[in-house]
């Protein structure tokens, strides 16, 4: 795995105090702030250790890779000291650097050490951890290392919802300088609502009548998938049947079914299927299956098994 970075003024070339090519020039590595030598690799691997000083090319190149705070000391061909860089920092973050393992913390915050030694955070900065729990807030928080709490939001910097993150999930989350960005999938599950029923209705006044509801509460950046299931019949021959949703009793979708002969009072005899999809807006809202014997019949019309689905769907 690569660990070092290559020295990117030194494969540009050094320069005298004139403006020419230091050729033959030799640069003394130092720690940061010392005069304790360091090491510099010839290679990324930083296997091949370079000589100190290294001696630069008659264009006053090297191909150097470092690791680590550095001091560089640059000399002339004669020893004389051109000029001194210190503070320089080469830091590969690989991925085993920006790992952070099984976050901690408390309720809505997420807790980790990484084992690259950043004293701040830094925008395009991307980490990865192992959640150790869902959110339950819109603003949940991650802390590296320590270096403060930033708050946590999808990968178009919009707030969270509940259960974007999941106990045991793997986050890779990006530092935009101001929030922590999961550039991850937020694949949340939420638990649709489901009501079914199997008792026998009847209807023969040619009036709307509900024969099952639900209601849901939606967030602003929700919508909703609707399926409405109905087994209808009549008791006439070669009459019809008419089912409807509602939202809060207006009529949102509709289905017909014109029977051959035959007469069945068990509400069995032929499927009405409505599906829908809206984003009404944040708030609680009921969902109705309606059914009514067709306008035009006076026969009675049966429903007998019947089932209503509410799905949330989270808005991309």
């Amino acid at each position: 795995m690569a660990r070092a970075i290559q020295v990117d003024f030194l494969i540009g070339g050094v320069t005298d105090s004139s403006g020419q090519p230091l050729a033959g020039g030799k640069i003394y590595t130092y720690e940061a702030g010392t005069t304790t030598n360091k090491a510099t690799y010839t290679d990324a691997d930083a296997t091949t250790l370079a000589t100190n000083p290294i001696i630069l090319d008659g264009q006053g190149k090297a191909t150097i890779f470092a690791s680590g705070e550095y001091k560089f000391k640059i000399d002339d061909s004669d020893d004389v000291t051109q000029y001194t860089i210190d503070g320089l920092k080469y830091e590969l973050l690989t991925d085993e650097d920006i790992y952070g393992g099984t976050s901690t913390g408390a309720a809505n915050t997420y807790a980790i050490t990484v084992t690259s030694a950043i004293t701040s955070y830094a925008a395009g900065q991307v980490y990865r951890f192992i959640s150790h729990q869902a959110n339950t807030s819109t603003t949940p928080t991650l802390n590296i290392n320590g270096l403060g709490a930033k708050t946590l939001k999808r990968s178009d910097a919009t707030a969270l919802i509940s259960g974007d993150i999941q106990s045991g999930q793997q986050v890779s989350a990006l530092y935009n300088g101001t929030d922590m960005l999961i550039i991850s999938d937020t694949v949340t599950y939420i638990d649709p609502a489901i009501s079914a029923s199997a008792t026998v209705a009847s209807e023969a006044s040619n009036a709307w009548t509900s024969a099952l509801s639900d209601s849901i509460t939606l967030t602003a950046n929700q919508g909703v998938l609707i399926l409405a299931v109905a087994n209808v019949s009549n008791a006439g021959t070669a009459s019809n049947c008419e089912v409807r949703l509602t939202r809060d009793g207006s009529q949102i979708g509709y289905a017909y079914k014109s029977e051959e002969a035959g007469t069945s009072t068990s509400g069995d005899h032929a499927v009405c299927t409505i599906p829908y999809y809206e984003e009404p807006g944040a708030g609680t809202y009921s969902y109705a299956i309606e059914f009514r014997e067709g306008v035009g019949s006076s026969n009675t019309a049966y429903i007998g098994n019947k089932q209503l689905i509410l799905i949330p769907i989270r808005q991309r």
